[in-house]
């Protein structure tokens, strides 16, 4: 099992983490947030699944954004074997739901556009992209539902819907295959990945937030927390107990606000503002100093 794209958390979870932190975020805005958290937390299980129950020569790809013929398409896992590629789009959701009309309704009526239309959709386009690729190749998709405390009636005769009951002969049933290496799926591999894109347009939908209507302060990059202890060298959070090098939490506050702040310049005075003046000058302009490159001279130097 050879693993050529690893999970990471999208821009916009790590933007809801930063501004749930630092800004009070509605009912809505939690929800969303916690949906994008549980939604991660799915695709996590299910990565750890795989790795622990397919001990195959396969090729696996995690979050891998493309663009077909003008439009983009996600996919949570994509794995490749013999002369197969396995879309997978997982979903975390929980609780009694049934099939109707195209959706997928809860018992106390919560309605959601059907996942399988999603997913039924980029098959098609990955299928179109393959042939302008000229790969031959079968394109098999499911849409798994992880959560064990999940069910959904009137499912019909759908064989890419895999229920939580359902995982374990899905894994079985491909880790029965006999697995040949075959040379032109690792160049198919390899030319995914150059294609992959970093951001798609709609990822970056974040609730309107300002500079000061932000609470300022270094947080811990690990839980976001505020109560962080720095020594010389180390920073170490009382809330979760992780400890992390100094320099390297700094980096990580500067980029939390690079991605709230796309377009501001980067300086050591807004750094300073940013962490609110926890920190001296003289070591924020040593972390920028080291990680990122001096733009301008004198009082107009910024990083980028």
């Amino acid at each position: 099992m050879l693993i050529l794209k690893s999970r990471e958390k999208s821009s916009q979870l790590r933007g809801y983490e930063s501004l749930n932190s630092r800004l009070s975020l509605s009912k809505d805005e939690l929800s969303k947030y916690n949906h994008l958290k549980a939604g991660l937390e799915g695709e996590i299980t299910f990565d750890n699944l795989i790795q622990t129950r397919l001990n195959k020569d396969i090729l696996i790809l995690n979050d891998l954004l493309l663009s077909v013929n003008g439009s983009s398409i996600q996919i949570d896992s994509l794995i490749l074997m013999n002369n197969s590629v396995y879309i997978f789009e997982i979903k975390n959701y929980k609780g009694e739901y049934r099939y109707e009309a195209g959706k997928y309704i809860s018992k106390r009526g919560y309605t959601i556009v059907s996942p399988n239309n999603q997913l039924e959709r980029t098959a098609t386009l990955f299928a179109q992209l393959m042939k302008s690729w000229n790969y031959s190749v079968n394109v098999v998709k499911y849409l798994v539902f992880i959560n064990p405390e999940f069910t959904l009636y009137r499912v019909g005769s759908d064989d890419s819907v895999c229920l939580p009951t359902q995982i374990n002969e899905l894994l079985r049933k491909l880790d029965d295959q006999e697995v040949s290496r075959n040379p032109k799926l690792r160049q198919l591999a390899n030319r995914l990945l150059e294609n992959h894109k970093q951001n798609v347009p709609f990822e970056l939908n974040l609730p309107t937030y300002a500079w000061e209507d932000l609470l300022k302060g270094p947080t811990c990059t690990h839980c976001k927390s505020f109560t962080l202890a720095y020594s010389q060298r180390s920073c170490v959070c009382k809330a979760c107990g992780i400890k992390t090098d100094r320099l390297d939490n700094i980096i990580g506050n500067v980029e939390e606000m690079k991605l709230l702040f796309p377009e501001m310049k980067i300086t050591t005075k807004c750094v300073s503002e940013w962490l609110n003046g926890a920190l001296p000058a003289k070591s924020i302009r040593r972390a920028l100093n080291t990680h990122y490159k001096q733009q301008g001279k004198s009082q107009g130097v910024y990083y980028l």
